[in-house]
């Protein structure tokens, strides 16, 4: 089945707000980490147990230790309560050490596979996606999840275990008192559910404005020249102050309605219910039915049971944060790859004899044909040559034979057999592709032509380098092939970037060599350099070169003329000058620039 751009639109926010099991979706990740998870989890319930026995310790300081006479009682009493206290705080101590190693190694882990399976999308998940959003996923999402993992996920399950073991000793004291006390907190609990909804949704909002601030700076940063160069600095900078000022506006709503109304709530419940209990268990005291101490017993746990619930409100806003970013996360795990393996993929056992578009149609978007009913053929130490205007449909076919995306019509086969039967990285292995636009990363230039595979042997790199006539710029550097690029190797000219792209290709020793105007921004005596080192590498193997200077693929076994996707002309370069058409007017016209420069 073919499938195009427009197949695979996302409602973001829906995924996002339909997704609710993500527990579940973090349980093989948590898993992993199961042994120190559950020593963290007998360690909590120590901790828990310690604080819930002091308000004991206290009313059997009142009620038996001071009424016995004995002091000694009241030391014991005292120094047991102390040495309770500072047992609690030191397990709480190493808790918190092993469950930030365990949140930074499952973050960590996630957003491995994160970053996995944006690799393995095709190229229309890339046009719905900007680099400033999938930076946001990558990293700000993640450690948004850091932070529920490392800081308060213990805290969490502390102040549940805490608040329903407090629940159970005030009925096991008090169940009428208890009774009052549970029906108001149920109250809270009803009202600031539906405020923890609506908080969620303003979260989800406070994410997507970050993104695409993020997602602004990140594209204004990459294109920083050109704002320089037309003086756009002010209505950039103007652009990002409303977007920030949308964010705070956004923000701010967030925290009134979270301070001002959630945490608000909760105070008033806690003094409800210790006037309740101060009048309930102070006539109870009068009435000889409760003691002293277990009245001071019954105030402290009053006072410790909306402990929980106050810290839980104060949880929210990174729980709700936490749930949003997890959301937004899992959309894109659960993006299906555009282009996948067939369920049994086929192996490419013959060397590439032959590779063909047939009848080929395709879209980027709908009733917009790129490519109409194209048909042409590459065979085994063939070089067919792809000309015509700009958007005539040429970088497309380089993306089709290659499989970054699937024809909406027609089929491509290599040796006869259709290429969705191959598995997708044994097809691409074929390949090698070089672009206009050269990529390369910070690093030494011997890194940079290693970056395919780091075991090739320095020597192999220097021959191929030699080949393509890359080796006598490099050694007229500094450091040689161990000089240093900065980023995308702006400290090199474009001729040279270009030529250690080519060297790289070399390093491939492909079988199928696609050449996608990779010498149009080059000087004429460095594309002479280019197209010499070429000739070896084009010695029997299939190549396809997209070209802009019609003089420099003139030798072709075949030159396909598109216009607007569709083949106007085929032939060698004789046979289309004689034939008197598009292509001998566009050579004309570019050999008579080439004279008047």
């Amino acid at each position: 089945m073919h499938h195009s751009v427009f197949d695979h639109e996302e409602d973001e926010q829906k995924i996002e707000l339909k997704n609710s099991k993500i527990f579940k979706r973090f349980l093989p990740y948590l898993l992993s980490q199961k042994k120190s998870i559950i020593f963290t989890l007998v360690l909590l319930g120590i901790i828990v147990a310690i604080n819930i026995s002091l308000p004991m310790i206290l009313k059997k300081i009142i009620d038996q230790d001071i009424p016995s006479g004995d002091f000694r009682n009241v030391i014991s009493s005292s120094v047991l309560y102390l040495a309770l206290f500072l047992l609690s705080n030191g397990f709480s101590v190493l808790q918190g050490i092993i469950i930030t190693k365990v949140g930074y190694e499952t973050v960590t882990r996630l957003k491995g596979d994160i970053f996995d399976h944006i690799l393995s999308q095709s190229l229309p998940f890339f046009q719905s996606y900007t680099p400033g959003k999938l930076l946001a996923r990558v990293e700000s999402d993640t450690e948004a999840l850091n932070q529920l993992f490392s800081n308060i996920s213990l805290d969490i399950f502390r102040t549940i275990i805490t608040f329903f073991a407090i629940l159970i000793i005030l009925f096991l004291n008090d169940y009428k008192l208890s009774c009052i006390i549970l029906f108001i907190l149920i109250c809270i609990a009803i009202s600031n559910y539906f405020i923890i909804q609506y908080l969620k949704k303003l979260f989800l909002q406070c994410r997507k404005l970050f993104s695409q601030i993020l997602g602004l700076v990140t594209e204004y940063i990459q294109s920083v020249t050109t704002i320089q160069l037309f003086s756009y600095g002010n209505k950039i900078r103007q652009k990002i102050y409303e977007k920030g000022m949308e964010r705070f506006r956004l923000e701010s709503r967030v925290s009134i309605i979270h301070y001002g109304a959630y945490h608000s709530i909760f105070t008033l419940g806690e003094i409800l219910s210790v006037a309740i209990v101060f009048f309930v268990g102070g006539r109870n005291v009068f009435l000889g039915t409760m003691t002293i101490g277990g009245f001071v017993m019954f105030v402290e746990y009053v006072k410790r049971i909306y402990g929980p619930m106050r810290e839980f409100s104060e949880f929210v806003s990174t729980i709700q944060r936490s749930f949003v970013s997890a959301g937004r996360l899992f959309s894109i795990l659960d993006r299906k790859p555009d282009i996948v393996d067939p369920e049994i993929p086929l192996p490419i056992v013959d060397k590439p004899h032959i590779l063909e578009m047939k009848e080929v149609s395709f879209s980027y978007k709908k009733d917009t044909p790129v490519l109409k009913r194209l048909s042409f053929s590459i065979k085994q130490g063939e070089m067919v040559a792809l000309v015509g205007p700009s958007g005539a449909g040429k970088s497309t076919i380089a993306n089709l034979l290659m499989r970054f995306y699937d024809p909406l019509e027609g089929e491509i086969t290599l040796n006869g057999t259709p290429i969705q039967k191959y598995a997708v990285q044994e097809l691409r292995s074929k390949f090698a592709l070089v672009l206009q636009e050269v990529y390369l990363f910070p690093g030494t230039i011997m890194e940079n032509l290693k970056v395919l595979n780091s075991d090739i042997p320095d020597e192999k790199i220097r021959k191929a380098a030699k080949l393509v006539n890359a080796h006598d710029f490099i050694e007229q550097l500094p450091q040689k092939y161990d000089t240093v690029l900065s980023e995308r190797g702006e400290n090199l000219s474009m001729g040279e970037r270009q030529l250690l792209s080519f060297a790289r290709a070399m390093l491939l020793d492909p079988e199928i060599i696609i050449l996608d105007e990779a010498t149009s921004s080059v000087d004429p005596t460095t594309e002479k350099a280019i197209q010499q080192g070429m000739e070896e590498l084009l010695k029997g193997r299939m190549s396809l070169v997209i070209a802009h200077r019609l003089s420099t693929i003139a030798h072709a076994n075949k030159i396909i003329v598109l216009e607007k996707g569709e083949k106007r002309e085929e032939g060698t370069h004789e046979d289309l000058i004689k034939a008197n058409g598009l292509y001998k007017k566009s050579y004309e016209l570019q050999k008579n620039k080439e004279i008047e420069n």
